[in-house]
């Protein structure tokens, strides 16, 4: 799961089946925190041809929201910049809590203080997410090109896996025509979750939805190769759909990113590798691929 202390990098290509074109960069990467001073996104500004993803406040407040003239210019050098959003929780330090009605919200989450379980098909949350002044509204006025959708998973938290999974395409769905109705080629990346497609009868609405699977741990645990070839599975059928899949695994040992980046290659990943406090280096998916291929 990743929430809003993540700093890390994926490489993405590839396209879309309903005709929105997929981003043409070499690298990609998302900085989630450090973002106080003139020079905290100068990195990415730097950067040439690479999709980033950042938050859309630099600390979830309105009043410390990015406006379009910070984030245009992070667009330079062919750069696409999208902004994290969780839509399966709902967090104590967003703009939107403390005047959001709380009928719909169920409990916090135990493994992440300020993030609250939430019946996130009710039209009181809808309207939070999509209203005329609601956060995708907001991230389209201050110029981010795409969202990277977290707690896709949160589906998981109601026994009636059927009902949970099609309400949550159901949401992905409507966040998709609410966004491209306002900007054509608005980019959504599906992080985890990858699972819903076991339970919901609603695939064909979701592949439609989304560009772009993200997922974590799939090859490695605690430095441990430990493949897991159910989620294999679904990543495969995301591929066939002509959507990129964006891999993370928080890993450092050489051997281990060698493997990695010889898999990513085999299997057809875009891969990431990061450290677990998501304050260490960070390692780009050219450098794993030349890890993989030093001769190349």
């Amino acid at each position: 799961m990743l929430k809003l202390v993540i700093f890390m990098t994926i490489f993405l290509v590839g396209c879309s089946t309903v005709q929105r074109p997929w981003p043409k960069v070499k690298r990609w990467g998302y900085q989630l925190q450090n973002y106080q001073g003139e020079t905290s996104l100068s990195r990415i500004q730097k950067s040439e041809e690479s999709l980033w993803v950042i938050d859309y406040s630099r600390d979830g407040s309105e009043e410390n929201r990015f406006r379009s003239y910070e984030i245009n210019p992070l667009k330079t050098n062919k750069n696409i910049i999208l902004s994290y959003i969780s839509i399966g929780e709902a967090e104590d330090y967003r703009y939107y809590f403390k005047k959001m009605p709380k009928n719909f919200v169920l409990h916090e989450n135990k493994e992440w203080k300020g993030n609250y379980k939430i019946k996130y098909w009710d039209p009181a949350w809808k309207e939070i997410l999509l209203g005329e002044k609601g956060y995708f509204a907001r991230l389209i006025e201050a110029g981010f090109d795409g969202a990277y959708l977290d707690i896709v998973d949160g589906f998981h938290s109601f026994e009636d896996k059927k009902m949970s999974s099609d309400k949550m395409v159901e949401l992905i769905t409507e966040i998709g025509v609410f966004t491209r109705a306002r900007k054509k080629n608005f980019i959504i990346v599906m992080q985890n979750g990858a699972d819903i497609l076991k339970y919901t009868s609603k695939r064909a609405d979701l592949f439609k939805a989304v560009d772009a699977l993200a997922v974590e741990d799939y090859l490695f645990h605690e430095e441990k190769f430990m493949e897991d070839p159910e989620l294999f599975g679904f990543i495969k059928e995301f591929q066939r759909e002509n959507k990129a899949v964006l891999s993370i695994e928080y890993i450092e040992n050489k051997k281990n990113l060698e493997m990695y980046g010889t898999l990513a290659v085999e299997k057809g990943l875009l891969p990431l590798s990061g450290y677990r406090p998501l304050k260490g280096r960070l390692i780009f998916s050219d450098q794993l691929y030349h890890l993989a291929r030093p001769c190349d």
